[in-house]
């Protein structure tokens, strides 16, 4: 039986492949959507601000929420660190995903 980070590696590679395939408008349309998406979080947020209790703890709390998240993340990145299918100065980065293949 394939383990779990074998089958991800599969998915991983796959769906990278299925990227490099598509045509750049895709690209460019999924780059609008990212930078679009954040917009409107960031409305949303200032609608929040507005209709919010203008108290000094209730605006700075979700800042500081948002802050300390975003630190907690880069520390668990830094402590669990795993390779990914194609390594960075590698030789032949496509022998990971034919290894996985032939399995």
């Amino acid at each position: 039986m394939r383990s779990l980070l074998e089958l991800s590696a599969e998915w991983y590679l796959a769906i990278a492949e299925w990227a490099t395939s598509t045509p750049h408008w895709v690209h460019a349309l999924a780059l609008f959507g990212t930078q679009a998406l954040l917009a409107v979080f960031a409305l949303l947020t200032l609608v929040a601000w507005w209709r919010a209790d203008r108290r000094l703890a209730v605006l700075v709390a979700p800042l500081l929420a948002g802050g300390a998240a975003w630190v907690a993340a880069g520390l668990v990145k830094d402590v669990f660190q795993q390779a990914g299918p194609a390594v960075p100065g590698d030789d032949d980065p496509g022998r990971h995903g034919r290894e996985l293949r032939r399995r």
